[in-house]
């Protein structure tokens, strides 16, 4: 697993990079963090310091919930993060503008 207790990411690449070696993450759900780890699903999002360390205690301790959510992450990074969609996003940006 990643823990990263930044509050003002502003994108998330170290996150991205968890997940796509396949690590759940966990992170707060502040800035731009939301849009790059899902709930429960690539990883989990605190409130606050106090779940934040609930959280890792949760995935220390849950060796099944951790293999699962960094495997899903594993594969919504692999999907949502190719060359082809970044380039294809920017595409529709520019045609867009």
């Amino acid at each position: 697993m990643f823990a990263s207790a930044t509050q003002y990411e502003g994108f998330g690449m170290p996150l991205i990079e968890a997940n796509a070696c396949g690590k759940a993450v966990i992170a707060f759900r502040k800035a731009a963090i939301p849009y790059v780890v899902k709930h429960g699903e690539t990883g989990l999002l605190a409130k606050n310091f106090k779940q934040f360390k609930g959280y890792i205690q949760l995935l220390l301790e849950d060796k099944q919930l951790r293999e699962k959510t960094g495997r899903n992450a594993a594969q919504v990074i692999r999907q949502k993060y190719t060359w082809r969609k970044v380039a294809e996003e920017y595409i529709d940006l520019f045609q867009h503008c």
